[in-house]
């Protein structure tokens, strides 16, 4: 017996550019026990061959039982834009909320030494406890088949907010998390001091220890001085890259090399206005490299950038929509998969994910689950599966009934 559900359409529409009723209810038909539906977590797109595809998120009790910690993507196609009249299936997509511990995120997520391992920030809120104190910590999972997860370690460092920790690969095969260090007084940010922990056995890690950031001239800058965000990490050839950037009034991006994960080196500079800051790296299979930009004032759209080796001249586009905490992965045949935080014009935001190439054409593919304070995604492309690691607030709650975030994974066949 088919079961008949009412849905309502929701303002993510509008990331596509379609215009609808607010109120229009669109009646849906599953071929399975009844699901309810997890509202407002909705995207819709144009196939190639001209139908349209709405995507939404739920469970079935049969299937997952009352805890809402696991959930399905479904999606709905139509011939015609409004989807009066469609049919439902369900993706084999699959989401779980891996960890809730107290207020969890800015996650990555990596392979090494035969498991997968997930870093994150752990905390009493974004930034701030009860008292106004800032001090985030960096946790570590660990999983060998990205189901049951453990804690290995739980990264501290007195006096400094850890924020955003990147997990990598050394060149040496140790492994690396680069993490923000935030520095406040009276709920003043007056500094920021990247910092760093390595691993040889994926278990203990040493403490977080500052950078050295060189510049070419081979002097030290001063932290103080000189604040700076490290964002993530890429190795390529036995030399690892990051982006750095600084203060709102700066109107450019360092890139950085380094050999060891400690000593970094200025490449170049590269200018752009709007504030640009958090920015992923990562190498197409001619060994250019591509950059992912996030932008936060003027237009606030996400750019795009390409140079090839030494990677002084850049090549720089503009997306047609603002992105937060950007990834970006490389697919096999060269095209380029982007996740991060969408913004809608209901003020709502979404974790997204859009498939494209470096020429800065993209199209939305995928919604997650999310709501609130979310996103910051990081992917593990693997055995034809794709691994997203992201937060999200959308869920959790406290006592008092303030939000609250967990870590989730997304496992997406490609």
């Amino acid at each position: 017996m088919k079961h008949r559900i009412a849905i309502a359409l929701t303002a993510a529409l509008v990331l596509t550019g379609y215009r609808h009723d607010p109120q229009q209810i669109v009646p849906v038909e599953f071929p399975e026990p009844p699901v309810e539906i997890l509202t407002n977590y909705f995207n819709s797109i144009r196939l190639p061959e001209g139908s349209y595809r709405m995507y939404f998120s739920g469970y079935t009790q049969r299937e997952f039982g009352p805890d809402r910690d696991n959930q399905n993507l479904y999606y709905a196609e139509s011939e015609n834009r409004f989807l009066y009249d469609f049919k439902c299936k369900k993706e084999r997509t699959t989401v779980e909320r891996i960890w809730d511990n107290d207020y969890s995120a800015f996650p990555s997520i990596v392979r090494y030494g035969g498991a997968c391992y997930v870093s994150f920030r752990e905390g009493v809120s974004h930034i701030f406890d009860e008292n106004g104190i800032a001090a985030g910590k960096t946790r570590i999972l660990r999983s060998t088949d990205c189901k049951h997860w453990k804690s290995v370690a739980l990264l501290s460092k007195e006096g400094y907010d850890l924020r955003d920790p990147k997990l990598s690969v050394t060149a040496d095969g140790r492994l690396m998390v680069i993490q923000g260090g935030s520095v406040y007084v009276d709920k003043q940010l007056v500094d920021r001091v990247p910092q760093v922990s390595f691993s040889s056995d994926g278990r203990t890690f040493s403490d977080p220890a500052p950078v050295v950031y060189e510049n070419q001239d081979g002097g030290v800058y001063d932290n103080q001085d000189r604040p700076a965000w490290f964002w993530r990490v890429t190795w390529h050839d036995g030399t690892g890259y990051t982006v750095s950037y600084g203060d709102v009034e700066d109107n450019a991006l360092e890139l950085l090399k380094t050999s060891d994960g400690i000593h970094f080196e200025k490449v170049t500079t590269i200018a752009l206005d709007g504030f640009p800051n958090e920015s992923t790296v990562r190498f197409l299979p001619d060994g250019r490299m591509v950059l992912l930009i996030r932008r936060d004032k003027g237009d606030r759209k996400a750019y795009i950038g390409v140079s090839r080796p030494p990677y002084t001249e850049w090549d720089l586009t503009p997306l047609r929509f603002q992105i937060g905490g950007p990834e970006m992965a490389v697919l096999p045949d060269g095209s380029l998969l982007i996740g991060g935080r969408a913004y809608f014009e209901s003020g709502e935001t979404r974790t997204c994910l859009w498939r494209g190439n470096e020429k800065g054409d993209f199209e939305l593919w995928k919604t997650l689950p999310s709501g609130g304070d979310n996103s910051y995604p990081g992917f593990l492309i693997e055995d034809g599966e794709l691994k997203v690691v992201y937060y999200s607030s959308h869920e959790l709650t406290r006592p008092d009934g303030r939000p609250r975030a967990g870590i989730y994974l997304a496992r997406i066949p490609l």
